[in-house]
């Protein structure tokens, strides 16, 4: 069987071999109908394999339980109930409790992927973007930003040596100090703009340009470096705005998690 990383821990705990629905979705999969996609197994030449492929479960269902062979390698006591999962984004979202049609959750690490959930799925925009299947017949549209936090963990390394220092003396977050130097600048940076495409792989959406390359707009003699860095803040938040608005969802507000979420 081809199956996922999560999928081969539970086999060895249950002997269970399934997948669920969050997986399916990156398999050739009809979006539409929740299942596999016998046009795409055509279509990539592997329609002789597609019997490799796992049942479909739901991804809170009870798979099995830690088998005795388990136990004597694990610890876990035999007899052990074990769901069958799901991936990391569809699992962020629901313990951010982003689980109800037009909730709108973003996962803020390197990357930044913005997420709509939808009860029908969406294709629009064409061409950029991914769906996901979330559990209880629920979709997931999804945008990113391929350069998340690391748009202030770039600007923390090679200008904020002072902002370092003083939390070290301080014994508290670095960001912490950084926000605090970042709020002292009015909303708008005076003017200045900052394009938060750092990740060398450019930018997937709102469009795609593996060209794109971030950059500061708008600097003038009047400008310091704490307004460097509350444009990083306004670029990203921007960005991420810019995303939710290819969606059809009016989402009332945006549950952040992931490390920016700190």
């Amino acid at each position: 069987y081809l199956i996922c990383a999560k999928d081969w821990v539970r086999y060895n705990l249950t002997g269970d071999i399934s997948s669920d629905e969050s997986d399916l979705s990156q398999m050739p999969c009809d979006i539409r109908t929740r299942g596999y996609s016998n046009e795409l197994f055509r279509l990539c030449g592997i329609q002789d394999l597609s019997h490799l492929f796992p049942p479909v479960v739901s991804s809170h269902e009870v798979a099995g339980g830690v088998t005795a062979k388990a136990e004597e390698e694990t610890g876990l006591r035999q007899g052990t109930p074990v769901v069958t999962g799901l991936t990391d984004v569809q699992a962020s979202m629901i313990g951010a409790g982003a689980t109800h049609v037009g909730a709108a959750c973003s996962i803020v690490g390197t990357s930044s992927l913005n997420n709509v959930v939808l009860d029908l799925p969406s294709f629009e925009p064409p061409g950029i973007g991914f769906q996901f299947l979330m559990p209880d017949n629920l979709w997931v549209r999804s945008f990113t930003n391929t350069s998340g936090t690391m748009n202030l963990d770039w600007f923390m390394t090679n200008f904020a040596n002072e902002e370092r220092a003083e939390a070290e003396r301080l014994g508290i977050s670095v960001y912490k100090v950084l926000e605090e130097v970042a709020a002292s600048v009015p909303l708008g940076s005076g003017g200045v703009i900052f394009h938060p495409y750092l990740n060398t792989t450019g930018v997937s959406a709102p469009f795609r340009n593996t060209a794109a390359r971030g950059q500061f707009f708008g600097i003038g003699v009047e400008h310091e470096r704490r307004h460097l860095l509350r444009a990083v803040y306004e670029g990203l938040a921007l960005a991420m705005r810019e995303l939710y608005q290819l969606t059809s969802a009016d989402a009332p507000e945006v549950i952040v998690t992931g490390g920016g979420a700190q």
